[in-house]
């Protein structure tokens, strides 16, 4: 195992490309089939930080072998694979200080997290900051499709994500937003898949196929008046229009794409039914389902990258109500008492629990 120091995030996603947004890279064991895995990149992240000298949940401590690295408690399931891992530490934020947005703090930094590069729209807030180019995740699906992969460029999913803060980005502004609710993209991803394991062809489903259709249509609509469109405004406008028709190409890719199910190899996931997915209290259990879904599509090859955003850009009121949270009141302008964000401020064993669980 190996460890890198003294990398600034942008200077790493450049130099490394496709590694540096991707770690650690997984993969995915095919459930019978005895052929090589497809390396697949599943990406989490999660706002607030950790306490990386902790001696609960802080980073390992850095070893010149593989052999000495010791692994807290809840990592223990890295064992096994400590030799094909490469932990990266000391990366900074230098982007936020670099970029068009300087006066944004740690808050607004979710749109470089990927791309390196923030940029100022025009506006006030956080929600003006965003992605000064593409995102990690977006350059390397495109990459797979043009080089013949005929899956899902990439699966965006979010648990209690806002409309701010993204985290994928086709192109500098033009944001991927995140699925939500894991009851519909279970249904998106797996209407028609065999529920046993081995190999079979899927069969379409007939409302998913009509939900397509309908989205061409919508989306061709949508290409046809901007083309007219296009034909009467001024040069920025014109890079404006551009940048959303070739992201309409893009979507239309990928939904002819979708209409041609995948050979699917395993089974799919069993969800929890009438888990309300729209309340923090929920926040874990729907976590884990959008984390079995995830798992299953690569397994299946449905897609072979992942990005995964655990809340919004603080988490204000998210409430960890398995470990024991409860709804307490605000305080300040840190949110509930209990929340993510107002638990993080207080550096306390409170912020070590919480990062043991989005860690394990």
């Amino acid at each position: 195992m190996q460890r890198i120091d003294r990398f600034t995030r942008r200077s790493l996603l450049k130099s490394l490309g496709v590694g540096a947004g991707l770690l650690p890279m997984l993969e995915v064991e095919y459930a019978q089939a005895q052929v090589p895995a497809p390396r697949c990149a599943f990406i989490f992240c999660w706002p607030n930080g950790m306490l990386s000298t902790s001696a609960a949940t802080g980073w390992p401590a850095p070893s010149a072998t593989a052999a000495g690295i010791t692994f807290k408690a809840f990592q223990a399931s890295l064992e096994p694979l400590r030799d094909d891992l490469l932990l990266l530490d000391g990366i900074d934020y230098r982007f936020l200080r670099d970029s068009r947005a300087p006066e944004n703090t740690g808050h607004a930094c979710n749109p470089g997290m990927l791309t390196g590069a923030l940029f100022k729209a025009p506006g006030t807030g956080t929600s003006s900051i965003v992605a000064g180019g593409a995102s990690i995740d977006q350059y390397i699906g495109s990459s797979l499709v043009n080089l013949g992969y005929r899956g899902l460029p990439s699966l965006n999913l979010g648990v209690f994500v806002k409309s701010t803060g993204r985290l994928s980005w086709r192109a500098a502004g033009d944001a991927v937003i995140p699925a939500t609710d894991p009851y519909r993209v279970f249904d998106e991803i797996f209407k028609g898949v065999p529920a046993s394991g081995g190999t079979g062809t899927p069969t379409p489903d007939p409302t998913v196929t009509r939900n397509r259709s309908m989205k061409k249509s919508i989306l061709d609509t949508v290409r046809k008046d901007l083309t007219r469109f296009n034909l009467r405004v001024g040069t920025e406008d014109r890079k404006r229009i551009e940048a959303h028709l070739s992201s309409i190409r893009a979507l239309e890719l990928e939904l002819d794409r979708q209409a041609m199910p995948p050979v699917v190899v395993g089974s799919k996931p069993v969800l929890p039914p009438g888990v309300n997915t729209a309340i923090s209290e929920n926040f874990e259990s729907t976590t884990n389902m959008m984390i079995d879904i995830a798992v299953a599509a690569m397994a299946a090859d449905v897609t072979r990258v992942v990005v995964l955003q655990l809340g919004d850009q603080g988490n204000a009121n998210v409430i960890l109500s398995t470990l024991g949270y409860k709804p307490a009141g605000q305080v300040g302008n840190t949110g509930n008492f209990n929340g993510h964000h107002a638990i993080a401020h207080r550096n306390a064993a409170d912020k070590d629990k919480v990062d043991t669980w989005f860690q394990s």
